[in-house]
């Protein structure tokens, strides 16, 4: 829950409905007949006042099992349900991905998507959207719903990577929320009242009840059956389907919000960019251009097809159309999102200072202890990303890349051998960026490869996604390392990263990669490494990095040596000279 911060925009009921569920066809005529025999001056004649009820949750809400169903049948017969609702929160739904939560109930699909093998109602692959539920609406409710049905609208979108969104409600007694989950945005509509009003209850379950597969956030392109088949469209218009074998790294999807990568083992990367940044492609292409028949190509991989991903929308004529697939122009049709106010969706808890009679202001940690437990669901947000108060501010595209090789990471080797030659690859790579002119500006154990080029094994540099051209001055997009290039000096023998930043607000590749190699020597082997944990003294020891060859520099604080003791023996890399990996290797 720390990826979200302590508030969410609330955005007026009409306005969700104009941007994501449409006027439902008939629905002035299904509220009359709903109203005939079901509804009177006081609401609905089906016994749904939870506050009174005797029952435990949601055994005192099985009733809006009945609501739900008698809108759907007050329907036209050619608008068939596609949704049953449950009420449950007993049981953990079935997961790939661990999880423990119990959502108080859900609408799981009648169908799977086309293409699609059948899943059990009660499995998160087959759940549309979820529900929470409180018997009686005060604060400490509503924060633990709250709470509640992000992490449920978060596990729907990390565990099916065919979902491009989600929806959820939540009810304190009868006051009623709706809620919209992308991956650019968060939000919650105004409340309403479920007996008060009638036709909003009615277009908000019509909908959530008989939509299709994609309005539900579903991917057409991806059918999933033991393993996930992709649809992916190149620049040329040329379609070509490819079948994963297994997920390589998918912690991208980790985070409420940015680019929710996932790389199978195919190799196919799926991921949302801004819609103005460089392309993983298009940054592959460039450095080929630049580097023309340099040998250091061979650490990079080989791109056998990329594109944006289309996705089919609605215009204001109700005209259906494929557009590439955007959070902005397509999931909310180019719509506004009324924005009321900031929502406060965590408590804050007051404590009294006995000696002076102040008081003190804190959030609270956790939630609520109820069905269901919320684990948070990023390690932490980073400083300097973008908060999630303006949903029209910002929107994410679609895309896809497709590669010819398949590879081993560094984070899943056992062997030293195969560990350094892949790093000694990757910071070649990297090398060879910066003589291109890019920064890859994601350093990490996880884009350090090993691939078969048939010769032999051979590192490479992966995840280019944040790669930028240092000459290009425009504002990068999604820099989790938030380094901005435009303070660059060269001399003749070096290019050195010019900290005119504080550190807290950037870090450059190499320091990256720095990282990068001392927690692989300090995880596997026990090494001694020179770096330091505290910014401070990171900042000195970033002063001195320089990357004549991508590696070169990494040294401890007094800008001497790495000291690498293994197996009794001690290995001192000169400042003179690059850290030659397969010495470390043979130790």
């Amino acid at each position: 829950m720390r990826d979200i911060g302590n508030s969410i925009p609330e955005v007026a009921l009409q306005s969700m409905f104009t941007a994501l569920l449409p006027a439902v066809p008939g629905l002035e005529d299904v509220c009359k007949l709903v109203a005939d025999g079901h509804v009177n001056h006081a609401g609905w004649t089906h016994h749904i006042h939870p506050s009174t009820s005797n029952l435990r949750e949601p055994q005192a809400f099985e009733k809006l099992i009945d609501i739900f169903n008698i809108i759907h049948a007050s329907r036209h017969i050619s608008y068939k349900k596609t949704v049953n609702l449950t009420m449950s929160g007993d049981t953990s739904p079935l997961s790939s991905r661990e999880n423990t939560s119990r959502p108080d109930g859900f609408g799981s699909a009648i169908l799977p998507p086309s293409g699609s093998i059948s899943r059990d109602p009660d499995d998160w692959f087959s759940i549309c959207w979820a529900l929470e539920v409180k018997k009686v609406d005060k604060e400490a409710n509503r924060f633990d719903d709250f709470q509640k049905i992000i992490w449920s609208l978060h596990h729907i979108m990390r565990n099916d990577a065919r979902r491009r969104f989600a929806f959820g409600l939540t009810i304190e007694d009868t006051t009623v929320r709706l809620w919209h989950h992308d991956r650019d945005t968060l939000v919650c509509s105004t409340q309403f009242d479920l007996h008060a009003n009638l036709k909003e209850l009615v277009h908000v379950l019509l909908e959530l009840g008989s939509a299709s597969h994609t309005d539900m956030g579903f991917d057409e392109t991806i059918q999933l059956s033991v393993t996930y088949e992709i649809d992916v469209l190149d620049e040329t218009g040329s379609m070509r389907t490819f079948v994963t074998i297994s997920v390589l790294t998918d912690h991208g999807t980790n985070a409420v919000f940015g680019r929710a990568t996932r790389v199978w083992k195919v190799f196919e990367k799926d991921c949302w960019v801004q819609p103005d940044c460089r392309l993983e492609h298009v940054s592959l292409a460039g450095i080929r251009t630049q580097l023309k028949d340099d040998p250091r190509l061979k650490h990079f991989l080989t791109v056998i097809t990329a594109g944006v991903v289309l996705a089919p929308t609605v215009d204001e004529a109700k005209k259906v159309m494929v557009k590439p697939d955007n959070t902005k122009e397509v999931i909310r049709r180019e719509q506004e999102l009324s924005v009321v106010r900031l929502m406060p969706i965590k408590a804050t808890a007051t404590t009294q200072r006995p000696d002076t009679g102040s008081s003190k202001t804190t959030p609270r940690t956790g939630v609520l202890k109820s069905v269901g437990g919320v684990p948070d669901a990023h390690p932490g947000i980073q400083k300097g990303f973008r908060k999630n108060e303006n949903p029209d501010d910002h929107q994410r595209c679609h895309y896809r890349i497709v590669f010819a090789e398949i590879g081993k990471a560094v984070v899943s080797m056992s062997s030293y051998k195969d560990m350094f030659l892949a790093v000694e690859g990757a910071l070649t790579g990297i090398s060879a960026m910066h003589d291109a002119g890019y920064l890859h500006r994601d350093g990490s154990a996880g884009n350090a490869l090993l691939v078969d080029r048939g010769s032999g094994p051979v590192g490479v540099i992966i995840d280019l996604e944040y790669a930028i051209n240092f000459l290009d001055e425009s504002s990068p997009h999604d820099t989790r390392t938030r380094f901005y290039p435009s303070k660059l000096r060269r001399n003749t023998t070096t290019t050195s990263i010019c900290k005119r930043r504080p550190l807290s607000e950037g870090q450059g590749s190499i320091y990256c990669f720095a990282k990068m190699v001392s927690t692989i020597l300090s995880n596997f082997g026990g090494f001694a490494y020179g770096f330091y944990s505290t910014w401070s003294r990171a900042r000195r020891t970033i002063s001195r990095l320089s990357f004549a060859a991508s590696y070169q520099g990494l040294f401890d604080t007094t800008g001497h040596s790495l000291c690498v003791p293994q197996c009794g023996q001690i290995l001192w890399l000169s400042k003179t000279r690059s850290p030659n990996f397969r010495e470390l290797a043979s130790l």
